[in-house]
């Protein structure tokens, strides 16, 4: 994918001059780095099995593509007898092994035959994949504790908020644990292979063909038959790709950054969500303004991984990535003046790259577009998607892995169960996706998050919002303020947290109403309906004799939807 990154030295390069005052600075970052692929796949890593970068979203976040070939396609002739790659059908076939090997070594070690497909190699990446202590336990799932006790990690205790003010919010076990993906995956790896898994690197999927009775997966030289494909392709999965079409984003993330060595050694802090500024006008781009977070934490390696984000609508007027990379490069010696000499004595980036105090070795690129209609819903039968594929993390996250820890066990329940019961009909398999109204809640988050271009609304007015929304919540129990940070909505947490900001500041409820906007507020209050109602689903029903067939695998599900979408699965 490194055509990524020459498309986006030349569309920097070619840039005016005047709009982009650090684009010579951004060429040098990324001279200086080992060149990392996009972060599509919500894992730090592009790829999956078959997928490929849109590099329309290079320039304007709602630009778009000719419409790819179909992926996956049906046919009423049966699979090759034998198969070329396997002389009896896999139970799995996971497209995606950068986080699929995990759902890959939870399902082989119940019993089935599960075979993985990446196009690139199942490795973790260098820097570190940032994870709270409580989330640690559903690795338990895939690794023994010793294994766990084994892979490097650095524990900073506490993450920080804070919203253009002094004021500041310690949060204990909310990311608070870098661990080392390289290590992980490979200890993860060595179990599911140990259990009999195969994995294909390497190989980049052409097409899934579903047939009567299995799901023919073809590469240039591999034909894999299964009984059921799991697609685990990332944000950019072709599958998620066919199904959407020409289907316009409901919001878009952009996020850039770097690894870089040159802090001072003494600054071990980690910041989850922090804002140094109020909501910026683009002087290169009249009516866009955004409102910038950041993030940083910690590595292992005694580096610094450092992001700038953005929330945003897929308005085709919008400038794109380069631009952000322009404000990164403005902006982070401002926000890193305590922590690194060169910033703090008023240096820019490219003084401190020419004086050698800040040495980038990685830099990060990626553009998230996420859908209201998510969970997605597959077409045909005998596939399955799931984390950042299926659209079942929060449109105010970037990463997937802890969606992929979170949601661990429900997939293999799922999986499992429905390989002993022969499940196999789209219907029946889109109940792993059902509604989750608590996903769907955030929708309302992101939506006051983000700036709409020609938006007239006060400078301060997102920055206050968070600043109300966390005096409430930490003023509560520690359920209320971990369960949001770890993007699990509950429905007492959440209609707590709306008081409490109501209380501290009510006059900044009708502008938060006018910015949302009575369709989206409505909508928003269906959700929160829906999740407390799941809620007392799940809390009052007494649970039905388990029953086997396909009822008893609906059931069984229906009763997971109810448990997830109203967050009753989360402990602390």
């Amino acid at each position: 994918m490194k055509w990524f990154y020459t498309l986006l030295f030349l569309t920097i390069a070619n840039s005016d001059s005047n709009a982009y005052l650090h684009s010579s600075t951004i060429k040098r970052i990324f001279e200086a780095t080992s060149v990392s692929i996009p972060r599509t796949d919500g894992a730090g890593r592009s790829g999956g099995a078959g997928q490929a970068v849109d590099s329309g979203v290079l320039r304007q976040p709602g630009a778009t593509a000719l419409p790819p070939p179909a992926f996956v396609t049906s046919s009423s002739s049966p699979p090759p007898s034998p198969p070329s790659s396997n002389d009896k059908p896999y139970d799995i076939t996971i497209l995606g092994g950068t986080l699929g090997i995990v759902l890959a070594a939870s399902l082989q070690s119940r019993g089935l035959s599960v075979c993985v497909v990446e196009r690139g190699l199942v490795q973790g990446r260098e820097q570190d994949w940032n994870i709270g202590s409580n989330e640690l336990e559903e690795l338990k799932t895939v690794l023994s504790e010793e294994q766990i006790q084994s892979i490097p990690f650095i524990d900073y205790k506490e993450t920080r908020v804070a919203f253009n003010s002094d004021e500041a919010h310690m949060l204990p076990g909310v990311l608070n644990r870098g661990i080392s993906p390289k290590s992980l995956i490979s200890a993860i790896r060595s179990n599911f292979e140990s259990n009999g898994g195969v994995i294909h690197e390497s190989t980049a999927v052409q097409n899934v063909t579903i047939t009567p009775s299995a799901a023919v997966v073809r590469s240039d030289d591999l034909t894999i038959s299964s009984k059921l494909v799991v697609d685990c392709m990332g944000n950019g999965s072709p599958i998620s790709k066919q199904i959407r079409g020409d289907e316009v984003a409901n919001g878009v993330c952009i996020v850039v950054g770097t690894q870089a060595e040159g802090f001072k050694p003494e600054y071990m802090g980690a910041d989850l969500i922090v804002s140094d500024d109020d909501i910026v006008e683009l002087e290169q781009n009249a009516g866009e303004r955004r409102q910038y977070f950041w993030e940083s934490f910690p590595n292992i390696n005694g580096k610094r991984t450092t992001y700038l984000f953005t929330y945003l609508d897929d308005d085709s007027r919008r400038d794109g990535v380069e631009s952000v990379w322009n404000d990164y490069v403005a902006r982070l010696p401002s926000y890193m003046k305590e922590n690194h000499d060169g910033f703090g004595a008023g240096k820019s980036v490219e003084e401190c790259m020419d004086d050698g105090s800040f040495k980038p070795v990685k830099s990060f690129t990626g553009v998230f577009k996420t859908f209201k209609n998510s969970p997605i819903q597959m077409q045909h039968d005998r596939i399955v998607s799931v984390g950042d594929a299926s659209g079942v993390q929060s449109p105010l996250s970037f990463g997937g892995f802890g969606a992929m820890l979170r949601h661990l066990e429900r997939y293999s329940d799922a999986l499992t169960e429905a390989i002993e019961e022969n499940v196999s009909h789209k219907d029946d398999l889109n109940l792993m996706n059902g509604y989750l109204p608590n996903q769907a809640c955030t929708w309302m988050f992101q939506k006051s998050m983000s700036v709409p271009m020609d938006d007239p609304r006060d400078a301060v007015f997102i920055n206050r919002l968070m600043r109300n929304n966390y005096k409430g919540m930490m003023s509560s129990e520690e359920l209320v303020w971990k369960s949001f940070n770890q993007d699990v909505v509950k429905p007492g947490p959440l209609l707590k947290v709306i008081t409490m900001a109501t209380i501290i500041d009510p006059l900044n409820i009708p502008t938060l109403l006018k910015v949302v906007g009575p369709k989206e507020l409505t909508e928003w209050m269906g959700h929160v309906f829906m999740m407390a109602l799941y809620n007392w689903l799940d809390a009052s029903l007494v649970s039905p004799p388990d029953k086997g067939g396909i009822e008893g695998w609906r059931s069984r599900r229906q009763r997971e939807l109810w448990k997830y979408g109203s967050g009753r699965d989360y402990h602390i």
